[in-house]
């Protein structure tokens, strides 16, 4: 059985205890954040964190195809944005591996919901350090700078697809570019989140 991201905050996915006062975590009550909705139906933990790591760094690709099924399953259920984009890669980065399991996944989503995928809509124009060993205030100073956006999407309800959230620093310095970019609504799409 998969580990169901249920019940989550709304805004972040973030796990919820119960949501019997509230459909939103305390720090989406406390402040604004920069996208409207998230999708991201599972928890990092076994057998999800083993398929996220054999597409991330053994290449694994059909995880990619399983992992976008089960979003595209869980997305259909709700409002979809008009888009997708990929959390992109510094290209130095995308060279070493080969490729964006972001962009595997938006592939799948993209033709699984019959939705446009943006490609190059954000440059990850920054080649900071990876995310893994930092914590939530080191994630969001790491990030600073590392995204522009390419293109302009005035009005647009855009969807960012990830592979796992951790503290949503990631979606929220991408969100932040399309937000200037014009966009109106923006929904996180990912395969897991950490609790």
């Amino acid at each position: 059985m998969l580990p169901r991201n249920d019940p989550c905050c709304k805004t972040c996915a973030l796990p919820l205890v119960n949501t019997r006062n509230s459909l939103l975590c305390g720090d989406c009550i406390g402040r604004k954040q920069r996208f409207s909705s998230a999708i991201v139906p599972f928890l990092y933990r076994p057998p999800v964190d083993y398929m996220v790591k054999r597409l991330k760094f053994s290449g694994d690709l059909k995880f990619a195809s399983i992992t976008g099924q089960l979003v595209a399953r869980a997305a259909r259920l709700r409002s979809l944005p008009e888009a997708l984009i990929a959390v992109p890669l510094h290209p130095n980065r995308l060279a070493g591996r080969g490729f964006n399991q972001a962009e595997l996944l938006a592939r799948e989503l993209s033709a699984s919901l019959s939705l446009p995928l943006l490609d190059n809509a954000v440059m990850r124009v920054k080649d900071q350090p990876a995310q893994t060993q930092l914590n939530a205030a080191q994630r969001e100073e790491n990030l600073v700078g590392a995204f522009r956006a390419q293109i302009r999407v005035p009005g647009q309800h855009v969807g960012i697809v990830d592979d796992v959230v951790t503290t949503g620093a990631t979606a929220r310095a991408v969100a932040a570019q399309l937000r200037r970019a014009g966009a109106s609504q923006i929904t996180l799409l990912a395969i897991a989140r950490t609790p």
